[in-house]
């Protein structure tokens, strides 16, 4: 893509396509001063009396002859306006087939004559007849002639200006709120005539600028928005994220979660620092009088959190910058003392990274916990009674390159777990997961022992 214009002169005898409008007077072959206009869609005018376009060079120009005044009214008199509410098309003449070849051009200027009789150099011939007003044909038409300046815009690029983050040449993207994303096309000139042959598909127009197109972040989608000017095309994917986000209590672990420093062949590991998580890949509560290969707690709660990236696609797009993570509200006594305590929300429980899968799969990562009970004590260590209760927060962020920012619904659950080793036959008394909060009590069920 070259980064100027081509402009191509043409020396027309009395030619146009109808809108922007000079007059001038000219001698026909029966005498008199004949005003008459030329006219170019989308030009404006100078005082050399050049008509200056924009068009692409597959366009067609097609020259208009049009008539302003009986040949006895003088150039200059008040019926010689713009336009004449009385003018008539006589007769048009556009060329055949590609007249230009860009492709053959090695200057940006170039130039090429159109005459009013006999045959140009590309074979291309043609007969201009114009009439005055009342009907007489004028022939042969003066030899006074216009020059018309067809300047070709070039789409130069086609940038982000705001509400999102460019992540390549071709992909932006921004987590999903209000506004818009707004990209702008660069054409050379950057003229409002050049903008004007500005095509868009994807997105929405941009009110008053003819340069801009805008795609709503209210929505989590991909959005490419192409900017085409003459044979020119550029695309933007413009990517709303965010994530599906669902917990689940219960059930088992999802095919797709991999957490290759944690799990073992797609299942719980038999030695997570020194302890049993119980095996299998099942989730929900366990326990030790039921599994009695768990060692790292009395009782425990399996949970998996699982995001679906939105929409679809973007996991390849964004690869290694997801994170899942989850606030929380614990209260837990041991022995009918307080042991952890933290009463408001908003407090960061940190996860171990071996727990997550952060690298898409099919378009989707993963966490596992696993609250145990006691939440102090070393592995089943119970000091007679134990009781914990957890409200859980858990969201999925995005760094797009200004921080991590959160681009989920928040999911909650909750972990219950009541324990009394000195029952002889009711000794895990509560062992419960939850997608709902539950109410954390401010005392402790047993009193000391």
């Amino acid at each position: 893509m070259k980064s100027n214009h081509r402009t191509v002169s043409y020396l027309m005898g009395m030619i146009g396509v109808l809108v922007m409008i000079v007059c001038y007077s000219v001698q026909s072959a029966f005498g008199g001063c004949k005003a008459l206009i030329v006219a170019i869609s989308g030009a404006s005018i100078d005082s050399n009396k050049t008509i200056h376009v924009v068009t692409c060079i597959d366009t067609p120009i097609t020259p208009v002859v049009l008539c302003v005044s009986p040949e006895d009214v003088p150039a200059t008199s008040v019926q010689c306006t713009w336009p004449p509410a009385d003018y008539t098309i006589y007769q048009t003449y556009g060329w055949a087939g590609n007249y230009i070849d860009p492709t053959n051009e090695q200057d940006t200027t170039f130039s090429h004559t159109w005459e009013a009789h006999g045959t140009d150099s590309e074979g291309i011939t043609g007969t201009i007849w114009f009439k005055d007003c009342k009907g007489n044909l004028l022939c042969p038409p003066a030899s006074d002639s216009v020059t018309i300046e067809v300047t070709i815009p070039i789409l130069q690029s086609l940038s982000l200006v705001s509400g999102a983050t460019s992540l390549d040449p071709t992909n932006c993207a921004v987590v999903k709120t209000n506004d818009y994303v707004i990209l702008q096309a660069a054409l050379y000139p950057n003229t409002t005539n050049a903008a004007s042959l500005l095509s868009w598909s994807g997105g929405e127009a941009v009110p008053g600028n003819l340069f801009q197109r805008r795609v709503s972040r209210a929505t989590s989608a991909m959005t490419t928005v192409t900017a085409s000017c003459c044979e020119t095309s550029i695309s933007e994917n413009v990517w709303i994220v965010w994530a599906d986000l669902t917990v689940k209590v219960g059930g088992t672990l999802d095919s797709d979660d991999h957490e290759p420093l944690f799990f073992e062949d797609g299942n719980w590991p038999s030695n997570y620092g020194g302890w049993n998580l119980g095996g299998g890949n099942s989730l929900g509560p366990i326990d030790h009088m039921g599994v009695p290969s768990l060692t790292y707690a009395y009782t425990m709660g399996k949970i998996e959190a699982k995001a679906i990236l939105q929409p679809t696609g973007i996991g390849n797009i964004i690869t290694n910058k997801w994170d899942m993570k989850r606030n929380r509200i614990v209260t837990s006594w041991d022995n009918g003392g307080r042991s952890t305590f933290n009463p408001a929300p908003g407090v960061y429980d940190a996860s171990n990274p071996y727990t997550k899968a952060l690298t898409p799969v099919n378009g989707a990562i993963f966490s596992t916990d696993t609250p145990g009970c006691s939440a102090v004590l070393p592995n089943i260590t119970i000091d007679h009674t134990a009781e914990v209760y957890d409200n859980f927060y858990q969201f999925v962020t995005v760094d797009l390159g200004s921080g991590a920012q959160i681009c989920s619904d928040t999911q909650t659950w909750s972990y219950t777990a009541i324990v009394d080793v000195d029952d002889p036959t009711n000794k895990v008394q509560l062992n419960t997961l939850s997608t709902s909060l539950i109410n954390i009590p401010t005392n402790s069920l047993f009193p000391p022992r």
